[in-house]
């Protein structure tokens, strides 16, 4: 984890591409602030992780 001020727009631009397209760059602030905190990062992942067993069952 990386504290909000040492991320630069253009390394959130970079990911938010490879995550969710070219759709979603105008929402920099908000994924920046979203992937610099640790409790928003332990929240995906757990989501991540209950939609993958969920689709398992």
């Amino acid at each position: 984890m990386f504290p909000e001020k040492d991320v630069s727009d253009e390394e959130v631009k970079k990911r938010c591409a490879l995550l969710y397209g070219k759709d979603k760059i105008g929402q920099i602030p908000f994924l920046k602030q979203k992937w610099t905190s640790l409790s928003e990062v332990c929240k995906e992942l757990k989501q991540t992780l209950d939609t993958g067993e969920r689709l398992r069952l």
